[in-house]
């Protein structure tokens, strides 16, 4: 768990251009700019390790020191997952391939681009761009993701450390369970970005939430990096 703990040291230093100025964090966190490329691309790293994990059983390293793997499909679902998101970072690459929105989805997308995380259903903002509130705010993409993620990274590992019974549920379901470190990780840098945000009021915000969003990438590209196995060994690993 130690070896992660520089990661710590890492989240305030990528924080950087919120120091400076203002005109430096709009220009790394612009619309396709460094930070958003680079956390779409996380995702991507991220997923291709999941899809690795779920296809070569000799890779996969168990924390307890058993040989045996989990359930493939939890791996499965997860590179989906990762690849799903890094598909809506880049638009499904809409300005890459530069290809029209469909009416149907433009009508719909706040931002009228090709993805699902700015409908107006999933979005953070009303159509007349004032926040949700109540259930509505909460049904939001980005705090769905927030959320899933804080109960698997944090809450479950917890639970599993000190739950017998939850425990005994989640080895039953062979359920691959994080290091708490991954989770400490994922709460710091949520907690710093949104104190970054009250402290620097006349630091863009959306910036911040960028920056906030990158390094929530970097930090989940470590999930499927702990699972790892990257060293040879003459240990045969069984299915």
């Amino acid at each position: 768990m130690k070896k992660y703990g520089f990661v710590l040291l890492l989240i305030p230093l990528f924080y950087f251009p919120c120091y400076i100025s203002d005109e430096l964090v709009r220009e790394l966190t612009k619309e396709d700019g460094l930070y958003e490329y680079a956390g779409a691309f996380l995702f991507f790293f991220t997923s291709i390790a999941f899809f690795i994990l779920a296809t070569k059983p000799n890779v996969f390293r168990a924390h307890k020191g058993s040989n045996k793997l989990p359930d493939r499909r939890y791996f499965w679902l997860l590179g989906l997952l990762f690849f799903f998101a890094f598909g809506e970072e880049i638009s499904w690459g809409q300005r890459i391939f530069n290809f029209e929105t469909p009416e149907a989805i433009k009508e719909m997308n706040i931002q009228g681009e090709f993805n699902f995380h700015n409908l107006k259903f999933f979005h953070g903002k009303t159509p007349e761009g004032e926040e949700k509130t109540g259930i509505m705010a909460l049904l939001s993409m980005h705090r769905l993701f927030y959320l899933a993620f804080f109960t698997y990274l944090l809450v479950l590992p917890l639970l599993y450390k000190a739950n017998s019974r939850i425990r005994g549920l989640a080895d039953k379901l062979k359920l691959p369970v994080p290091l708490v470190i991954i989770g400490v990780l994922f709460i710091f840098n949520l907690a710093y970005g949104n104190t970054l945000r009250e402290l620097l009021p006349e630091i863009d915000d959306h910036g911040i939430v960028e920056i906030k969003e990158f390094l929530m990438a970097l930090i989940l590209f470590l999930l499927p990096l702990s699972w790892m196995r990257f060293k040879k060994t003459n240990k045969e690993i069984t299915e």
